[in-house]
């Protein structure tokens, strides 16, 4: 078996381990969660925790004492995420300990649509910058009003088609640009963009 790859299923067992510990000590001491990302990010700073144990814990049987230990940010997509190795174990807890109600059911269904857009979001957000990015070059730039239509332009325009039809409920138009309904309005697609996606729409429309 390739060494790599096994490396990365220890990994990926290690980290079960420290979300299932993490869980059980929730559980344990009644934490209570208003929203499941709430719980996602508790989950990812204890696994953060024990990962930077285990690498100083390593670095110790090494002997490698002049050597600084020092572990990655966990985000708490990576627990939140639908299609995650992780999500089961978060969705069982959810169930066991947070929902009491109709009421409770339907806010759970609601959030878990919502880490599903969150996670749509993040990755449409990289591919709006890029073309931006190009977009913003003028005309230097190596996509001319002209081939605004073609690849990958339209495939991002196509991104922000489906997310508008999609994820419309989390989704508002502010001061001409595209931000998340909450509390840190985060900027998903500026005027600029949406601009040129409008624009882009019309000639795709008029073919």
């Amino acid at each position: 078996m390739n060494r790599n790859y096994q490396a990365r299923m220890n990994s990926v067992l290690k980290r079960k381990e420290a979300v299932k510990h993490a869980l059980a000590d929730a559980s344990q001491l009644r934490m209570r969660f208003e929203f499941i990302s709430d719980l996602a990010k508790y989950i990812a700073l204890r696994v953060q925790d024990s990962e930077m144990v285990s690498m100083v814990e390593v670095k110790e049987l090494s002997g490698l004492e002049g050597i600084k230990a020092s572990s990655r940010t966990v985000h708490y997509q990576t627990f939140l995420r639908r299609g995650s190795l992780y999500r089961s174990y978060l969705d069982e807890w959810w169930r066991k300990n947070s929902l009491t109600s109709s009421d409770d059911l339907g806010k759970y269904d609601y959030f878990l649509k919502y880490s599903e857009a969150c996670s749509y979001i993040h990755s449409l957000k990289e591919k709006l910058r890029e073309v931006e990015a190009e977009l913003n070059q003028g005309e230097n730039g190596s996509l001319t009003v002209e081939s605004r239509s073609a690849a990958p332009v339209s495939d991002a325009y196509c991104f922000v088609e489906n997310l508008l039809k999609e994820f419309q409920e989390f989704l508002l138009l502010e001061g001409g640009a595209l931000v998340s309904k909450d509390s840190m309005r985060r900027v998903i697609a500026t005027s600029e963009m949406l601009h040129q996606y409008k624009e882009w729409k019309v000639s795709v429309l008029n073919r």
